[in-house]
């Protein structure tokens, strides 16, 4: 009872307009209020820093595209120098002159004797070869002609084993087709299987044109290895030899197609 009044004593005491802050509790935390609206954007911002980045890596090769249209034709090329002859040929030359006979017998029988020849034409598809017979070479005797190449391996043309007992030209035909080509050089060679008789030539002189001819180390006037048999040229001439002793005159021949 005294607490209470001395209590009442002191409230009296103070001035009115004094407050009296006694002591409280803290209250709980209220909940979280509501999100607030999304404000407005922002204008854009300064450009930054730029400048061209580095060049990059190389890619890989592409597949190779589509072959192109053919190209137009080009212009048509100047001739040739060699025109072709589909009549006829002479050999050792054109239009020949002077000629005579030239004895069988100059070598020994069945020996192929051999000029060489370079034409100035081409010959195509030619069948035929002939020669004259100024005197019979007996009976049950032969002779031929070959044209071989260069080097004597291979044969171009052949007649064959012929009668040569007459006196008269030789005409052979049906021969299986051949073809000369101009500026090549080639052996034109004959044989006989008899030292009787002769054959039409284009002379030289008793042999002083054999040894002009004959002066380097590669002959244009030969004796052949290989033999004829009976009269028929071989399949090929073996190794030339050059000939300026036995006056081996070039055979007077003449070539042509049917």
């Amino acid at each position: 009872m005294r607490r209470l009044l001395a209590l009442a004593l002191l409230l009296l005491a103070s001035p009115l307009a004094a407050e009296i802050t006694l002591p409280c509790a803290v209250g709980p935390t209220g909940a979280q209020g509501p999100t607030g609206l999304t404000g407005d954007t922002g204008g854009p911002g300064p450009t930054g820093p730029g400048g061209v980045g580095s060049t990059g890596p190389t890619g890989p090769t592409g597949d190779t595209g589509p072959t192109g249209g053919a190209g137009d034709t080009g212009p048509t090329g100047a001739s040739g120098t060699g025109a072709s002859s589909t009549t006829h040929l002479w050999f050792p030359y054109d239009f020949p002159a002077g000629t005579g006979a030239a004895g069988n017998g100059n070598v020994a029988n069945n020996t192929l004797i051999c000029w060489a020849w370079v034409p100035k034409v081409v010959a195509t598809s030619f069948t035929k070869a002939g020669w004259f017979s100024p005197s019979g070479c007996g009976g049950g005797s032969f002779a031929g002609v070959a044209i071989y190449d260069a080097a004597g391996s291979t044969r171009i043309m052949t007649t064959g084993a012929q009668n040569c007992n007459v006196t008269t030209a030789i005409a052979v035909t049906g021969i299986a087709a051949y073809s000369l080509t101009a500026a090549t050089k080639y052996w034109v060679c004959y044989c006989a299987s008899n030292g009787a008789g002769s054959y039409e030539s284009v002379p030289i002189n008793s042999g002083r044109v054999g040894v002009l001819g004959n002066s380097f180390s590669v002959p244009v006037m030969a004796k052949a290895a290989n033999a004829c048999t009976a009269g028929a040229p071989p399949t090929t001439t073996g190794a030339f030899t050059g000939d300026t002793g036995d006056n081996i005159s070039p055979i007077l021949l003449f070539l042509g197609a049917e």
